[in-house]
């Protein structure tokens, strides 16, 4: 079982993410934490969700969304303009 350091977890609390998934983890925790987003964002009647990309989040409109892909450590989100890869 894996857990984030509280530091991590205060931080990422800040962006009041719909999800937050740990590593190691599997396709199935990435489209859990995406629908999860999905579902707070509807909701919320927000389209967007924030993805940490390096340093920093990333917004991103859900229209915008093409595909997403898990890689080993690494997500790549596809969108009509660019592609995130968030670690």
């Amino acid at each position: 079982m894996c857990s984030a350091d509280k530091a991590t977890l205060e931080e990422a609390k800040k962006t009041v993410p719909g999800a937050y998934v740990l590593k190691p983890f599997a396709e199935e925790d990435i489209y859990t934490g995406l629908e999860m987003t999905i579902m707070h964002a509807v909701k919320d009647e927000e389209n967007t969700v924030s993805i940490k990309d390096g340093h920093k989040s990333r917004i991103l409109d859900h229209e915008d969304i093409l595909y997403v892909k898990a890689d080993n450590i690494y997500i790549e989100v596809y969108t009509t303009k660019t592609k995130v890869v968030s670690r």
